[in-house]
């Protein structure tokens, strides 16, 4: 799985975790929403890196022949 379909799947995700979370106190303005979706967004593309790089390590230590 490459680095463009981790981030499709990864960043709205996260991004859509952030506004429930933050969506199910009571006190939430819109301000707070829109906060916590875009550190939902930006968590949800450093993980799909960490993913990526994680994976070409192990590529590359580990070798297959297809």
């Amino acid at each position: 799985m490459g680095f463009g379909l981790r981030v499709i799947l990864w960043m709205p995700a996260l991004a859509y975790e952030g506004v429930l979370l933050s969506s199910g106190r009571n006190l939430a303005s819109l301000g707070q929403v829109v906060t916590m979706a875009f550190f939902g967004a930006l968590s949800g593309f450093l993980l799909a890196a960490l993913l990526t790089i994680r994976q070409c390590r192990r590529q590359r230590r580990f070798p297959t022949s297809h």
